[in-house]
């Protein structure tokens, strides 16, 4: 199922919302949502990415490009050790420590707006893996077109679902947005091998945020 056709599905499924009822990326975000909530059941991949980091030598600070939105882990390539990350409250209070003088393997990393510092500053030049999300994720970032169009199916009328239940939790459509998933459930569990269970998954319910770097 391509992009073009999960969005129509959805779109369907809330009895043909047209665009000017709501453009498609607040019913994205929904709908990533959800394929995030059903990888995390069933060990799907999903946004996340690496870039390779090379720590000069006497650099401790380095910008990230624009596309970065969230920092899930720093790890150097010689050591697979990971960095600790410390807040900006915590260089806030003690930033003589942290941005000192002190150098060495860095070990700790944090942000100050768009850029990453890390800590102590580098005595020789190094290598790090970044795992990271991009900043304005749509669709198009997941696994969607990989999903088999029972899964896609499914994940659509959770979409819809959820769409309803931010609007009215009374809505009596979502009773049988749920029937349908429970309908589906058996040949997504074949598909994907999901645990067993005959309750319906719980997808998470929430209002869009662009996420932050952290």
């Amino acid at each position: 199922m391509t992009l073009t056709e999960f969005r129509g599905l959805v779109r369907t499924l809330l009895g043909g919302l047209t665009q000017k009822d709501e453009p498609d990326a607040v019913l994205d975000r929904f709908a990533r949502d959800c394929l995030t909530a059903f990888a995390s059941e069933t060990d799907t991949d999903t946004e996340f990415q690496t870039m390779a980091l090379e720590f000069l030598d006497g650099k401790r600070d380095y910008a990230l490009p624009p596309y970065v939105s969230s920092i899930h882990r720093i790890e150097l390539t010689d050591d697979n050790v990971s960095l600790e990350f410390v807040s900006q409250k915590e260089l806030e209070r003690d930033g003589d420590n942290y941005l000192g003088d002190t150098e060495g393997t860095p070990s700790q990393y944090s942000l100050i707006g768009r850029t990453l510092f890390v800590m102590p500053t580098p005595d020789s030049d190094t290598t790090a893996t970044m795992v990271y999300s991009r900043a304005g994720m749509t669709l198009e970032y997941t696994n969607l077109d990989q999903l088999p169009d029972a899964v896609a199916s499914y994940v659509a009328h959770g979409t819809a679902r959820d769409y309803l239940l931010s609007k009215n939790p009374q809505d009596p459509r979502v009773a049988g947005l749920v029937m349908k998933m429970q309908e589906r459930r058996p040949v997504v569990h074949r598909l994907i091998k999901l645990p067993v269970s005959t309750h319906q998954p719980r997808l998470k319910v929430t209002h869009w945020r662009q996420p932050t770097a952290r």
